[in-house]
């Protein structure tokens, strides 16, 4: 299993998602070029959200099909008031920026039943719902296999 990922402007990486959320993402990260402290997630062709950034710990390849292809997506979070954080994401690719159908399914409701936040991307914050993303626990792989692939003409 394999899942194709546009890293930048004309380059896409294939990935091998059999491994935890987090060792995915940091693969995703230095292909992208994307500095470590950045949060980021993945979203479908159409602009759905995969909610990769709250399931660190977990495997990756039960959110994704077979040969699937994805986007990189910056997380920014913002606090409402002192319990509500409110999630919104934006695509590294700049054409997506301006396709205005992409974004508005990106940052709607319909994203929020994938990343599981309530309504405008949001979440009330409490200590329990909170995990650590220090990386402990057991491992299954440490490696996520990447392959890249450049598109001709660019």
């Amino acid at each position: 299993m394999f899942i194709t990922v546009a890293v930048s402007e004309g380059t896409e990486c294939l990935f091998n998602p059999d491994c935890m959320v987090n060792v995915l993402l940091a693969a995703v990260k230095k292909r992208s070029d994307i500095p470590k402290k950045e949060v980021i997630d993945l979203c479908s062709a159409d602009g759905t959200s995969k909610g990769l950034f709250k399931d660190l710990e977990g495997n990756a390849k039960k959110y994704f099909g077979h040969r699937e292809f994805c986007h990189v997506v910056l997380v920014v979070r913002t606090m409402e008031d002192e319990e509500t954080e409110k999630f919104t994401f934006y695509p590294v690719l700049k054409k997506l920026l301006e396709d205005n159908h992409f974004m508005s399914k990106l940052n709607s409701s319909d994203a929020d039943k994938a990343t599981g936040f309530p309504s405008g991307g949001k979440r009330t914050s409490s200590p329990q719902n909170r995990k650590s993303s220090a990386g402990y626990g057991r491992r299954k792989s440490n490696k996520a296999h990447v392959q890249v692939r450049f598109k001709p003409g660019h």
